[in-house]
């Protein structure tokens, strides 16, 4: 931790419009001492210390350059800096940094909760050839120990969020009594107020903010239909149900191609496994190049959309959308569901055309950062 006591020295003496001679002779040393100090050379003795915030009307804490935590926009920032390390210098620079912050404000939950998200997406933002296991293991574990320390912590506001993404994290790691413990603790709400806005901003009559509430609470229960979707395929296909699997794959693909969200939802890849399956080659590769197309021009960018124009959404970071592509095409590459496929040039070209894509938005994004 870098220490700048000479930087504040030096500041809070020309504000107050002292020489270093006067300031020496404040606190009982030499003015070349001060000038030590302000050029960091030597640091002031402790005992010093509380004399120096007192000539200087400041405080020890201010000396020391301490807070306590980090307001919500300066966690913001700390997490933008550690996204940053992890997409240029690979996720170990990213995670060095991280730990570093979390030594400085060892009990700011809401950076703890912020740098949990990072850890678990991370290993996705700087792709290699070969994932290294053990690494992305400890780094869902640390986030684990991060989100259980905010979810036992004194912040209100984040001990809920907390334990749903943790409840998320023992899932996936089979863990399930836990999960479900945590579920099961979870307020339920009766009532959204978030539903109530748009009703506000209408009896108020600001068509803007009504437009923009409407438009994003839209956005949401897509999100929400396209996910339960996407769970009720997985329960028919462990059934062995094909005509459900085929309709609820219908369904998703209806809500990408009515809402224009590209590859979102999906569904054209649950058509070309189960034609595959069928041996309707052909047609299973009419729907994995639509899945692929679809795939393709998923940027998030609803600027244009009748739907979501208006709408509050974050678009992500297109350095992480291009590194997503680049996953999903690697993982195609040998996805089992596909097998009778993979030789194909046409599946193969499509893949390729999947990658071209996400190298096409990286020269995008060089190109509007330099």
């Amino acid at each position: 931790m870098e220490l700048k006591i000479g930087e504040t020295i030096l500041r809070l003496r020309r504000e107050r419009g002292l020489t270093q001679e006067q300031l020496a002779a404040a606190v009982g040393v030499s003015p070349p001492a001060v000038s030590k100090w302000e050029r960091g050379v030597t640091c002031p003795d402790i005992v010093l210390l509380a004399p120096l915030a007192r000539a200087l009307g400041s405080t020890v804490d201010r000396l020391l350059s301490f807070t306590p935590g980090l307001a919500d926009e300066e966690v913001q920032a700390a997490e933008g800096e550690v996204r940053a390390l992890m997409q240029t210098e690979g996720f170990a620079a990213g995670c060095a940094r991280l730990e570093e912050l979390l030594h400085q404000y060892p009990n700011c939950d809401y950076l703890k909760f912020r740098l949990a998200g990072l850890l678990q997406m991370g290993l996705g933002m700087t792709p290699t050839p070969e994932e290294d296991e053990a690494q992305a293991q400890a780094a869902l574990r640390r986030a684990a120990a991060l989100l259980e320390q905010v979810e036992q912590g004194g912040d209100p506001r984040l001990k809920g969020p907390a334990a749903a993404v943790l409840a998320g994290l023992y899932l996936s790691g089979g863990e399930f009594e836990r999960a479900e413990q945590l579920l099961d603790g979870l307020p339920r709400q009766e009532v959204d107020p978030a539903d109530l806005y748009t009703s506000l901003y209408l009896a108020k009559g600001d068509l803007e903010r009504a437009e923009a509430s409407a438009q994003g609470r839209l956005y949401q229960s897509l999100a929400t239909a396209g996910l339960a979707l996407g769970q009720l395929q997985n329960i028919a296909r462990q059934r062995g149900d094909e005509q459900r699997l085929r309709l609820y794959a219908a369904d998703c693909a209806a809500l990408t191609g009515r809402f224009g969200v590209g590859g979102a939802f999906g569904g054209w890849e649950v058509e070309a496994e189960y034609l595959a399956r069928e041996g309707a080659i052909e047609q299973a590769l009419d729907a994995f190049d639509r899945y692929v197309d679809d795939l393709s021009r998923l940027n998030f960018d609803f600027s244009q959309s009748p739907h979501f124009s208006a709408a509050p959404l974050k678009r992500p970071d297109p350095r992480q959308v291009k590194n997503n592509r680049l996953l999903i095409a690697r993982m195609l590459e040998e996805d089992h569901r596909f097998a009778p496929l993979l030789a194909h040039p046409r599946y193969q070209a499509a893949l390729r055309r999947l990658a071209e894509s996400a190298d096409g938005l990286g020269r995008e994004t060089a190109q509007k950062s330099s």
